[in-house]
């Protein structure tokens, strides 16, 4: 009796264990990597999406440098290796994409090169740069076929449920969801929201089990963004839904179904915590930024102060347009952040106005894009319209009041988002699953 429950046992054992090496299997093969070096530059890929994750393995390039520079150095050689292995990635250099890509690249590194504090100034250019084209370049070149976006979507989803865990654990070892992933929650959050598109591509799938796995990691994301203490973060899903539910991207019982969970979620944690004592951001002093940027970048209108350069000098010429607060308190905030605590108005102080309206196009032009591709969407597709309207539009709010762009963990992801926007006719050719795919969700 005892060696029929063993043998059970360990045909069990081994039935879970071809379950997951078929699952790997199918979607290794969808991939479609057939050369050794297409083979490689996912493997970089994968490597690379997964220390954006976790900032693991963390290792510190050149000491006394807050950039992460690691990071930045893998999303460069994510890039570099999808330009040169995969057929056709040198050519897509020439399209308007790389022309605009070039541009950017050339102002940032000018801009940086002329700062005061150029050590600084080039590290944090290098990451800013290296993670927001590394991410895109790699989305438009490396996931182009559904196949591809699916077998990321499914990566993703199992990082974002690691990430998840993680923060929870934390929570009760630390106080805290973030100290074991990161230096302070912004990022952590931030990118969080930016993965849940993982999660969305679950929730729109035929399958029972699938739903309602994304389901459960929707509501332990709500967790932790409330045990975050960010308001933002807190009511982000409740003003994302109703978004989604105005430009009829889903069904009100759906959004329903999100926002009683969310309150119930966001109701319970806030009661059972201090979340009621937590500290305020400083709004005033957002609002006070506007007005200090403009006044600063107007002085430097083409390159810039340099990124993340000190600003005392023109600190001490400001004057104050609201009464808000005092200007020594607005002084010291703005010397201990060194930032606008808005990542766009970051960009137009330290990268210039042309750096910083060339880009806010081209973000608002895919954005416009994945808009317009919505009449040719279907619940059926690899990545539904939410999938991508969702995280992207949330990110691009949270960077109304943080800085997310300067690190490379949020970029990596935020520019994959953009670059698996579909173009010309790709979306309106994806309307059902493929057989591979079906069958790697069984």
């Amino acid at each position: 009796m005892t060696v029929t429950r063993g043998f059970i046992a360990e045909e069990r054992h081994m039935s879970v264990y071809r379950t997951v090496r078929n699952a790997w299997d199918v979607l290794w093969k969808n991939l479609g990597a057939t050369t050794p070096g297409e083979k490689l530059t996912f493997l970089l890929f994968f490597f690379t999406t997964f220390n954006a994750a976790f900032l693991q393995p963390h290792v510190t390039l050149i000491p006394g440098i807050r950039a992460k520079l690691f990071t930045g150095v893998l999303c460069l050689a994510s890039m570099i290796a999808a330009l040169v292995f995969v057929r056709g990635g040198l050519k897509r250099l020439v399209s308007l994409e790389g022309v605009i890509s070039a541009i950017l690249l050339a102002l940032a590194a000018v801009s940086c090169a002329m700062s005061p504090t150029p050590e600084e100034s080039l590290s944090r250019g290098f990451t800013v740069m290296a993670s927001s084209l590394g991410g895109f370049w790699c989305a438009r070149l490396l996931l182009n076929t559904p196949e591809r976006r699916f077998s990321f979507a499914w990566y993703v989803f199992f990082l974002l449920a690691g990430v998840l865990v993680t923060c929870m654990i934390t929570f009760f070892l630390r106080g805290n969801v973030w100290q074991l992933l990161d230096h302070n929650q912004h990022p952590l959050i931030c990118r969080i929201v930016l993965m849940s598109f993982a999660l969305l591509v679950m929730v729109f799938r035929k399958r029972r089990w699938l739903r309602i796995s994304g389901v459960v990691l929707i509501a332990l994301s709500f967790a932790v963004y409330s045990l975050s203490s960010i308001r933002s973060a807190m009511f982000m899903p409740l003003v994302i839904g109703g978004a989604l539910l105005i430009v009829g991207a889903v069904r009100f019982r759906n959004v329903f179904a999100i926002i009683v969970p969310s309150l119930i979620i966001i109701g319970v944690v806030y009661y059972y915590t201090s979340l009621q004592e937590a500290k305020l951001p400083g709004d005033y002093y957002r609002l006070e930024s506007y007005a200090f940027s403009w006044d600063t970048a107007m002085k430097k209108p083409l390159l810039g102060i340099g990124l993340m350069a000190p600003r005392d000098e023109y600190l001490e010429a400001y004057e104050m347009c609201f009464n808000d607060m005092s200007k020594e308190k607005f002084v010291n905030t703005a010397k201990y952040l060194n930032s606008s605590e808005n990542v766009f108005l970051t960009f137009m102080v330290g990268l210039g106005i042309p750096f910083t309206a060339l880009y806010m196009l081209s973000v608002i032009t895919l954005y416009v894009l994945l808009v317009h591709r919505r009449r040719h969407a279907n619940r059926r597709m690899v990545l539904p319209f939410p999938a991508l309207l969702f995280p992207l539009t949330a990110g691009l709010l949270h960077f109304m009041v943080t800085d997310g762009l300067l690190q490379p963990q949020v970029s990596w992801f935020f520019h994959i988002l953009l670059g698996m926007i579909p173009v010309r006719n790709e979306m309106s050719g994806v309307g059902s699953d493929s057989p591979s795919l079906a069958s790697s969700t069984s």
